[in-house]
């Protein structure tokens, strides 16, 4: 005869202490502070009335790393840095790491300025400023008088 122990859904206090003493997510894997899709950094889309902005969140690396190109209307944006080895031994936990990257954005048809595209890289956030086309911009609301 076998015993079979239940919980019904709860956890055995033993794994219950751990979690409490190390918090859930003890066994992250540090590829999770990168992002969350496939290795990718996360990043912000902002549309206001006169531009797209893209914000990529990529601490740690400088701004001669990255690489920005802009090819039949779908822009690329990459970095190139990897973590060394040489301390290897010496983590308990390791939760960051750096890693190469590469990110592709579909750019509304003919409603940009593909020669007014800036960017900026400060404080881990590389932010790419996208003019819209004076046609593609809002216009104000209109009122029509009826004659």
């Amino acid at each position: 005869m076998t015993l079979i122990k239940r919980y019904n859904n709860r956890k055995p206090e033993a794994i219950h202490m751990f979690d409490s003493f190390f918090g859930k997510d003890f066994c992250w894997k540090p590829e999770h502070f990168f992002n969350r899709i496939e290795g990718k950094p996360a990043v912000n889309i902002i549309e206001s009335d006169n531009e797209y902005c893209i914000e990529v969140a990529a601490p740690g690396f400088e701004k001669e790393e990255f690489n920005i190109e802009l090819t039949k209307g779908i822009l690329t944006i990459s970095a190139e840095k990897e973590t060394t080895n040489e301390n290897q031994d010496e983590f308990r936990l390791q939760e960051f790491f750096y890693s190469s990257f590469k990110r592709s954005f579909n750019l509304p048809e003919n409603k940009i300025e593909e020669s007014a595209i800036k960017a900026y890289y400060e404080a881990g956030i590389l932010e790419v400023k996208i003019a819209k086309r004076e046609e593609a911009k809002l216009k104000p609301k209109r009122i029509i008088n009826i004659s």
